[in-house]
């Protein structure tokens, strides 16, 4: 999983240095900066799967991206992580010189422990041009063509068909999934298509539901669809032409399409099949924000639960600005996140809240109602 994320003069983070656990739940006011720490992991892996170029023109191009609280014209970003036997870090910077962009470094540190007694590292940076392998404590030169390394574009991409722990590496830093579930697309008719992985937005949702249906086991799905959805029993598929219709079965003999039912049913139905899914595909970044939004306020405890299940095998960052879904979580996974003029700031609760909270004087989200939380000091 990612272990540290570090960005500087992205959009609001001027600099942010974010410790991540395996739950993270980004909590604070709308407009203080949580879609942007959640964009920041966004364009890593659009870096590195379409490239820089690509990636900074989904965002309005360079100027867009650059934090105008910062000075500098440097934007960085790094990230620590950890999987399985592989620890390491991963960091590049994009020189900005008016609308035009320069990579300026790239490197990648690799410590690869299968057993105590075969210890490996690799070290990639691309200014001093080096990629290089040490094992018991001898280093060797890694070849790899000159064409990598220009100043357009990110190297990992290329290096990853070099050895299986660069390959693991970019793996992991793309293996990201972003859901925003938008009901309105789920009450359009839909094409069979691929089921895996459920789309950002829902749009493959039948399809997902029948793979799930026909050829894993549903039923943790079905049970949090009844215990979230009234007198819900089951769900049904059918195949009409080149077209999927999904239907909601409800107590005692009703029945539905997708395209009857309510948004809060809808965003239920695709964030409970979205978190399943992940549930039996482990090892990957789940990333939700704002997952209470046209939801019930009576089954935000569910949408919780489920949260904190998926955190068991897979790693999970949320954005949330309710109380409610805020109080379900253990303090530890909170990340306060705050607008300091024009610059985000993200640190822990403060000693005071936490020990009221610890002691159960207030909850949370209490605590979130009467005053907000404040960051500790030594964090900004």
């Amino acid at each position: 999983m990612i272990t540290k994320l570090r960005i500087k003069s992205f959009r609001s983070l001027k600099h942010i240095n974010l410790p991540l656990n395996a739950l993270n739940i980004l909590c604070g006011l709308n407009g203080a900066g949580k879609s942007n720490i959640v964009d920041s992991i966004r364009f890593l892996k659009d870096a590195l799967r379409f490239g820089l170029k690509e990636a900074i023109a989904k965002r309005g191009g360079i100027k867009d991206i650059l934090c105008k609280a910062s000075h500098e014209n440097e934007i960085q970003f790094c990230l620590e992580f950890s999987k399985s036997q592989l620890t390491g870090f991963y960091s590049f910077s994009i020189e900005i010189q008016e609308i035009h962009f320069n990579l300026k470094n790239e490197k990648l540190s690799i410590q690869a422990n299968k057993n105590n007694k075969d210890y490996k590292t690799i070290h990639f940076d691309s200014t001093q041009k080096t990629l290089t392998a040490e094992q018991n404590g001898k280093i060797k030169p890694i070849i790899y063509p000159d064409t990598i390394i220009n100043s357009q574009d990110l190297a990992l991409p290329a290096l990853r068909s070099i050895s299986t722990e660069i390959n693991d590496v970019f793996q992991l830093l793309t293996n990201i999934s972003f859901y925003n579930i938008i009901p309105g697309q789920l009450r359009v008719p839909q094409i069979l298509t691929e089921p895996y992985p459920l789309d950002e937005q829902g749009k493959n949702l039948c399809s997902t539901l029948r793979y799930l249906q026909e050829k894993a086991d549903n039923t943790s799905l079905l049970n949090s669809l009844k215990a979230a959805i009234h007198n819900f029993n089951k769900y049904s598929t059918e195949l009409i032409g080149e077209y999927l219709v999904t239907r909601i079965h409800y107590l005692p003999d009703r029945r539905f399409e997708l395209s009857q039912e309510s948004e809060g049913t809808l965003k239920l139905l695709g964030l409970l099949t979205a978190m399943n899914q992940f549930v039996t595909k482990p090892d990957s970044l789940f990333i939700v924000e704002e997952p209470e939004l046209n939801i019930y306020p009576e089954t935000t405890s569910i949408i919780g639960e489920a949260i904190k299940e998926l955190s068991l095998y897979n790693q999970v960052v949320i954005t949330s600005h309710s109380p409610d879904l805020i109080d379900i979580f253990p303090v530890d996974a909170l990340k306060v996140v705050q607008k300091n003029r024009d610059e985000t700031i993200v640190g822990s609760i403060i000693k005071r809240q936490r020990e009221a909270i610890d002691e159960k004087l207030f909850s949370a989200g209490e605590i979130m109602r009467m005053e907000g939380f404040t960051i500790a000091e030594e964090e900004l």
